[in-house]
């Protein structure tokens, strides 16, 4: 007996979230088969590259403590903070027993799939099976992050890439026309190695109270046209800050890792900030675009992020030892996807073009089928990857990017410094691997310079680009950027 597709399943009067998602479950055809595939194992894996060749290469840098934490926290959820699909229900008719006031349930649908993105067959959240547990603990404040556009944008793009992995690849289907992959908008940066020298100053200034030197590393001007009235950011920041330092006097600060981010060819550094006075304590995430002005650079814009949890009983830590809190960066913006490589590429260019540093990755769907996604970026939290995807939505630039959590990639090479990084860069591109330049700092190590290739939700999933890299002679490792 034929089920009916979701989109006309009883509830809620039918709109255009029901239109979108009418997806079936994926059945289970073959058991072996799907349990592959439900493991995130891309299968039709090729026999003639034994796991051994790569053990020496690759290294997994989680801990067996961070394993074993991560066990035990899925093994301890508790059935009322879980929720199980049965026969015949997708993620989207699980959503509708979630009752969250003023939350549709397409922006629940979609923030059950980014929690639980590992459970879905190729990451697309059409692919999941009966029997699947979905955990559901903090859903709330995820959906509530997910505005109405957004699930759509989500569950439209995620349909379109669903039908192509379904798709029977023609007869006629051969070769594809190649297209040149053009540079990373971060490779043409010039003095890049430098752009995160001037956090240390800006930082003990503002500790010191020491505003002159503080406004020092802000812009002077916006422009030389003298014919429009301009506003002064460094005489603005200096009314603001000089207010601000009076307030709360001799704060301390504590600052993570810094990332370098290219939005519309403008680079911002980003890093999560926690702020300790007498009178205030708070902690977000800070993200400040730079100029290059008179041979170093310079604030130009900032932007603060408060997170709205109240901070309390941090700042006596603070005091007692130098606090740097821990920032990675699982997640990417998954801008679409696609049948061929060119088109993948192509729609990269568009991207990189319009100063956004985007890869291409392919995804092998079944022996005779693979599709390719674009990808931008690494960012530390869905948060700000979104206010990038609102950036490429506004722009016309992506209308289905969506943030994702895919914490793992492939580092290729080791590099220390720009000039290696995109040596590097081009050897990959002349073997056809499109990658991602990572530009961070920390502490104690300072700036880093990172090639990355590929984003996956499981790292079984990279196996098929491990055969590229080791094809093409170059070393790498899986890690958790």
């Amino acid at each position: 007996m034929s089920r009916k597709p979701e989109g006309e399943l009883s509830g809620p009067p039918s709109n255009s979230f029901d239109k979108v998602f009418a997806v079936a479950p994926t059945a289970v055809v073959n058991r072996l088969q799907s349990r592959k595939m439900l493991s995130g194992t891309i299968w039709a894996i090729p026999k003639r590259v034994p796991p051994a060749t790569f053990a020496q290469r690759v290294q997994d840098t989680s801990s067996p403590e961070e394993m074993g934490e991560k066990q035990k926290n899925s093994e301890h959820l508790r059935a009322k903070d879980t929720i199980l699909l049965a026969k015949g229900e997708g993620v989207f008719t699980v959503a509708r027993k979630i009752k969250i006031k003023d939350i549709h349930p397409g922006q629940i649908a979609v923030a059950l799939w980014i929690k639980n993105i590992d459970k879905f067959i190729y990451g697309n959240i059409n692919g999941i099976q009966p029997n699947t547990r979905l955990d559901k603990f903090g859903i709330e404040k995820l959906a509530a992050k997910i505005d109405l556009q957004t699930a759509k944008n989500v569950l439209s793009g995620q349909l379109h890439e669903w039908k192509l992995t379904k798709r029977k690849p023609g007869k006629g289907e051969k070769a594809e026309t190649s297209v040149q992959e053009i540079p990373l908008p971060v490779e043409r940066m010039n003095n890049v190695a430098s752009i995160f020298d001037w956090i240390s100053g800006w930082k003990s200034s503002w500790e010191k109270n020491d505003i002159e030197r503080h406004i020092s590393f802000y812009r002077e001007k916006v422009s030389e046209n003298s014919s429009s009235v301009q506003e002064n950011p460094a005489q603005e920041s200096f009314v603001r800050k000089k207010t601000l330092f009076l307030k709360f006097p001799n704060p301390r600060l504590s600052v993570s890792s810094k990332n370098l981010i290219l939005k519309q060819g403008m680079p911002w550094v980003v890093f999560e900030q926690y702020f300790f006075s007498e009178s205030l304590k708070s902690k977000g995430t800070k993200e400040v675009r730079v100029v290059w002005e008179n041979g170093t650079w310079k604030i130009d814009k900032e932007k603060f992020y408060a997170e709205k949890t109240k901070v309390t009983g941090l700042d006596n830590s603070l005091r007692r030892k130098k606090i740097l809190p821990e920032n990675k960066f699982p997640f990417v913006i998954h801008v679409s996807s696609h049948s061929n490589k060119p088109e993948a590429i192509f729609a990269s260019n568009n991207l990189r073009g319009n100063g956004y540093d985007s890869y291409t990755a392919p995804v092998r769907v079944s022996k005779d089928v693979q599709i390719y996604r674009v990808y931008i970026g690494r960012f530390a939290n869905w948060d700000q990857a979104h206010r990038v995807v609102q950036t490429l939505w506004r722009k016309s630039l992506a209308r289905h990017a969506t943030a994702i959590p895919y914490p793992f990639t492939l580092q290729v090479g080791e590099v220390d410094s720009i000039v290696k990084a995109r040596e590097l860069i081009e050897e990959l591109r002349l073997k056809e691997i499109s990658s991602f330049l990572s530009v961070s700092s920390g502490e104690p190590e300072g700036i880093k310079f990172e090639v990355f290739v590929g984003a996956f939700k499981k790292l079984d999933n990279a196996i098929w680009l491990m055969k590229e890299l080791e094809q093409g002679g170059f070393n790498f490792k899986k890690i958790s950027p």
